[in-house]
């Protein structure tokens, strides 16, 4: 699946577990129903800076909405730990 793709059922997973209508989800997000509509079809993709404010105003994090997964993240300031390789190296 695409990213494109993924976007689009996400925003529509979250728009039906907050029951809300495309036209309300729509006024939350500041864009319009139609718009909503070819987001949930996967007939568009936004661009990052739009998908990050829809992001805010949704209040959830940018990458599950993107990505439809949550990501690996590490606390700030902290680097991934290293596999050790077998053999004790």
């Amino acid at each position: 699946m695409d990213d494109e793709r993924k976007f689009g059922d996400a925003l529509k997973r979250i728009r039906i577990e907050r029951g809300l209508t495309q036209d309300k989800f729509a006024e939350i997000l500041g864009t319009s129903k139609q718009v909503i509509s070819r987001y949930e079809n996967n007939q568009r993709c936004p661009k990052v800076t739009t998908a990050a404010e829809f992001a805010r105003r949704l209040n959830v994090q940018l990458a599950p909405l993107v990505y439809g997964e949550i990501l690996p993240c590490c606390p700030p300031g902290e680097k991934p730990e290293k596999t050790k390789k077998k053999g004790g190296v």
